[in-house]
C-alpha cells in the first residue's frame, strides 16, 4: 500500500511539475518579453531546450514537494479543489498551446496573439477546475456512501 502511495505522489509531481513551471515561466517571463518584442516588431520564442530545462526543474521541485508534503492529510474538499485547479489550469495552458499552433498559420506573431488570449482565460480555468473538482469529488463520495450502504444491508 505504501509503495502505491509513493508511486502516486511521484506521478503527481512528475506530471504537474512541468505544467506549473511552464505556466509560471509564461506568465512571468514569456508574455512580458513577447509583448515588448511585438511592440518592436520582433518575435521572441522559446527553443526546445528552454522548455525541456524549465519542465525538468518544475518536475524536480514538484516531485520533492509531493513526496515530502504529500503524505499529510488535508480535508477531502481541499484535495479535490487543488487537483481540480491544477487540471483546469493545465487544460487551459495545453488548449491554448494547441490552438495557437493550429490556428497561428501566420507565424510566431500570429501565435502570440492566441497565447495572449490564453493568458486571460487561465484564471477562468483555475476557478472552473476548482469548482469541477469539488463537484466531482462530492459526487464520488456520495456514490461511495451509497455503495457502502448497499453492501451492509
Amino acid at each position: 500500500m505504501r509503495s502505491r502511495r509513493l508511486l502516486r505522489l511521484l506521478l503527481v509531481g512528475l506530471i504537474t511539475g512541468p505544467m506549473i513551471a511552464w505556466t509560471v515561466a509564461e506568465l512571468v517571463y514569456y508574455y512580458p518579453a513577447q509583448e515588448a518584442a511585438t511592440r518592436r516588431g520582433d518575435v521572441l520564442d522559446y527553443t526546445l531546450w528552454h522548455l525541456l530545462v524549465i519542465g525538468l526543474i518544475g518536475a524536480g521541485i514538484c516531485t520533492v514537494a509531493a513526496l515530502t508534503i504529500g503524505s499529510r492529510e488535508f480535508p477531502q474538499p481541499v484535495r479535490d479543489g487543488a487537483v481540480g485547479g491544477l487540471v483546469g489550469v493545465g487544460a487551459v495552458v495545453l488548449g491554448t498551446f494547441v490552438l495557437a499552433h493550429a490556428l497561428g498559420d501566420g507565424g510566431l506573431l500570429e501565435r502570440a496573439r492566441y497565447m495572449q488570449m490564453g493568458r486571460s482565460v487561465a484564471p477562468i480555468g483555475l476557478i472552473a477546475g476548482i469548482l469541477g473538482g469539488l463537484i466531482i469529488g462530492s459526487m464520488y463520495r456520495v456514490g461511495e456512501r451509497r455503495n457502502r450502504g448497499k453492501g451492509q444491508s
